[in-house]
Parts: structure tokens; sequence; C-alpha cells
């Protein structure tokens, strides 16, 4: 494939984020090679995250009681911006691939 390909496969593999978070970048990422494929781990890792975010701070939360409404406010919002900032991260990393 040449380049321009490359970067719109690239770039659909960080656009899946809203259509196919898991399954798109894991069959690009096993099946492409050079940077296509290093794009499709970065973008599967980038939807990763947030689950493992929302995994982290259920755990911590199921730690406390919940009388502690401080605690679960500050790290529901944590885990609201960090979840936002990967979403806009991504749609900035698909974009910028997508006009290189």
């Amino acid at each position: 494939m040449d380049k321009s390909a490359n970067n719109i496969l690239s770039s659909f593999c960080y656009f899946s984020v809203f259509f196919a978070p898991f399954i798109f970048p894991l069959i690009v990422w096993i099946l492409a090679s050079g940077d296509t494929s290093r794009h499709a781990g970065k973008a599967l890792l980038y939807h990763i995250l947030p689950i493992i975010f929302f995994i982290v701070s259920g755990l911590i939360l199921s730690a406390y009681s919940y009388d502690h409404n401080n605690i679960t406010l500050t790290i529901g919002l944590i885990t609201g911006f960090l979840t936002f900032y990967y979403i806009i991260k991504n749609l900035y990393l698909g974009i910028k691939l997508l006009f290189a």
C-alpha cells in the first residue's frame, strides 16, 4: 500500500473509538506492518486505557463506604476527565494522520 492508504487506515484506527473501539485496531495491528501497525497498537492502547481507569476507580470506590462523597466525586471527575482526554487525543491523532 502507498503512504496515503496507510495514513487513512491508521487514522481510522484512531477514529474507531466511536464505532469499533477494540476489534478494528486489533485486526489492523495483527495484519498490518510498519507504521500502520504501530499506530494501530497505540490506538488500541488509547481505547483500552479509559476502561482500565473505570475498573481501577471502581475498585478504589468499593474500598470506601458511601459516607465519603468527596472521594466519590473526585475519583469520578478524574476518571471522566481522563476518558475525555483520550477521546480527544484519538481525534487529534486521527485528524493529524488523515491530513499528513
